[in-house]
């Protein structure tokens, strides 16, 4: 080959492993959480009786309550309703912008109520909850680390902010 061949295929094979690495880290920095890193803007109040089953059964229904769940399925039960009214509006044949501006403003309203539903549980559960039970919740909310742990080893030159 000659030189200027060669130099194309370093090329070539340099702007592959930078794009490579470029999308790596994009992904990287913006995908889901991995099983080592809790995604930063989670919802803590997402399977909130999940995230209580550190508790006995007994006691996560003494804290959970059997009103808060059942509020908290109906809620969600009205906005999977909503979302598949969406569906079915973006698949028709004529679009009807009004009607999925409309069914949008709906799934916000129900959105928003069912989030707020699911937050007034968690707080009602949290206050039924001793210190050392609050501190094990905070540890299933930030992906099942423990407690407030520190992400990084403190030490010298390395004390947290």
């Amino acid at each position: 080959m000659t030189k200027a061949r060669w130099l194309l295929v370093a090329l070539g094979v340099s702007l592959a492993l930078n794009l490579g690495l470029v999308g790596f880290m994009i992904g990287k920095a913006a995908g889901p959480p991995t099983f080592f890193r809790a995604a930063a803007g989670m919802d803590p109040t997402v399977g909130l009786g999940r995230m209580l089953r550190f508790l006995p059964e007994e006691r996560r229904r003494e804290v959970m309550g059997r009103d808060a769940h059942r509020q908290i399925r109906q809620s969600l039960a009205a906005v999977r309703q909503t979302q598949r009214a969406l569906n079915r509006q973006l698949r028709e044949e004529d679009f009807d912008a009004a009607a999925v501006t409309a069914t949008l403003q709906s799934f916000r309203e129900r959105f928003a109520e069912s989030q707020a539903r699911s937050h007034a549980a968690l707080v009602a559960a949290a206050a039924h909850l001793t210190p050392a039970e609050r501190q094990q919740l905070v540890g299933q909310m930030r992906g099942g680390r423990r407690g407030d742990r520190p992400r990084r080893r403190e030490g010298p030159g390395r004390e947290r902010p």
